[in-house]
């Protein structure tokens, strides 16, 4: 039940701006408590402290690491008891002192895995009714009146106009409520006024509840579409009878989109398939969504490059490319740009701007610092928010680094979770040569840019 791009799009920007008005409720409640109780927030900072304190306690080249870590663990449960006790004091729970997120399965992002969340898909099924219903009204069954039709006997149909749009108005619905189990369509045909396009907004109305994606068009629109696709299979039919018998081979790639708009590793990568098979007809795609391997390789792509984000199938290739890593882009006038390697902890209050095809990326990677005061910001794309991040305003962050920006600029962030490889996904048991030339050239054009560091 795929929606569009358009509707995901709205529905990720309302489930931003929702995740803001929770977290800025969140912090003035926690705000709020810490005036109360002060001691509080003196050992909400002393346990935030701690992690610190254990690092250190790791890499001390003096004294016994293992007795200072019992010893900062034991002080870190002393802590953690006299928090408890003043929060049974003031009758409150310990999860009053954290931004809890709005959504308990997703943590907010919109994403299980590569999977949408119900609430995700609930705020684009409302998007979807939304969108029909600044095409049609607010068309529905329920208001649709049989009272308009007559019932007087029609010797021409042998029956009444009203016992006829009866037996139409229920065939719509049974339609609408079993859609689409059988695969068949509906025509509807008639004079104007006759309620075709209330039957359809209804249908339409019913299948967007579900969870389908609706979209409409006029029929001369459908049927001039319908018109180009065989005029254009008919010319590409007369173009392979003119070429002959010599059959081009076809290669479909699909990389994600900031990767190829921002990593000139594809540049190579395409450059380098299109001199070693000169008689292949390359096609790249490039997807926004997060979909599963199994689902993009069965929609006639050949290969895919996406982060490994859960085990695949044994009908499924998977050949590990490089580390993810994530990048944050800082002007020179930022306060971090002095820093090279950046840690979780050096971003709190910062602005963090990142790609709308970024999403299910960044999603991991703020269910893992969910306890940093972050601004999370998504944007249409980067060189809309370019003034502000130039003016310190803000940090971008990305899988990649761009091109187009001096390499200096970019900070490698901690990861705050283990690296999930970026793989190329083939079908098992694809053995034509131009999948084996693919694999070839892809391993040493991404070792290339590990090695340059680029990636």
């Amino acid at each position: 039940m795929a929606y569009s791009q358009a509707i995901v799009q709205r529905a990720m920007q309302r489930l931003q701006s929702e995740n803001e008005q929770n977290e800025q409720s969140s912090r003035a409640r926690i705000a709020a408590i810490y005036e109360k109780e002060p001691r509080l927030g003196e050992i909400e900072r002393e346990l935030r402290r701690t992690a610190a304190h254990v690092l250190a306690a790791t890499f001390r080249r003096q004294g016994d690491p293992v007795a200072a870590m019992q010893q900062l663990k034991k002080e870190n449960l002393a802590l953690q008891q006299e928090r408890d006790w003043i929060l049974q004091a003031e009758g409150l729970e310990p999860d009053d002192l954290t931004v809890q997120p709005i959504c308990p399965t997703c943590g907010g992002t919109g994403y299980v895995g590569a999977a949408m969340c119900e609430c995700l898909k609930e705020l684009c099924r409302q998007e979807q009714k939304k969108e029909l219903t600044n095409l049609f009204g607010a068309e529905s069954f329920e208001k649709f009146r049989l009272d308009l039709y007559s019932d007087q006997y029609d010797a021409k149909y042998r029956s009444s106009p009203r016992e006829l749009m009866r037996a139409t108005y229920r065939m719509a619905q049974n339609y609408a409520q079993s859609f689409p189990a059988d695969g068949q369509s509906l025509v509807f045909s008639g004079a104007t006024g006759l309620g075709k396009t209330f039957l359809s907004a209804c249908v339409a109305r019913v299948v967007a509840e579900r969870g389908f994606s609706v979209s409409y068009a006029p029929v001369g629109q459908l049927f001039a579409a319908f018109a180009q696709n065989v005029r254009q299979s008919y010319q590409a039919f007369q173009h392979a009878l003119a070429a002959g018998p010599a059959r081009r081979e076809k290669l479909v790639l699909q990389v994600p989109l900031t990767m190829a708009s921002r990593d000139l590793v594809y540049h190579d990568l395409l450059l380098a398939l299109s001199q070693e098979l000169p008689d292949c007809d390359l096609e790249v795609r490039t997807d926004t969504s997060c979909t599963s391997p199994e689902e993009v390789l069965q929609s006639g792509v050949d290969a895919l490059v996406q982060m490994l984000l859960e085990p695949v199938s044994d009908a499924i290739d998977c050949l590990p490319l490089f580390d993810t890593k994530c990048h944050l882009l800082a002007s020179p006038g930022s306060p971090l740009s002095a820093c090279g390697t950046l840690a979780p902890d050096q971003l709190a209050g910062q602005t963090i701007c990142f790609e709308s095809c970024d999403a299910v990326f960044v999603s991991m990677v703020r269910r893992c610092m969910e306890d940093i005061p972050l601004r999370w910001l998504m944007v249409p794309d980067f060189e809309k928010e370019y003034v502000r991040m130039l003016a310190g305003k803000c940090l971008f962050l990305s899988p990649v680094r761009s091109h187009g920006y001096p390499p200096e600029w970019f900070h490698p962030l901690i990861f705050p979770f283990p690296p999930a490889p970026t793989c190329l996904f083939t079908r098992r048991g694809d053995t034509r040569p131009e999948i084996q030339t693919l694999k070839t050239l892809a391993l040493a054009e991404h070792a290339r840019a590990v090695e340059d560091g680029r990636l």
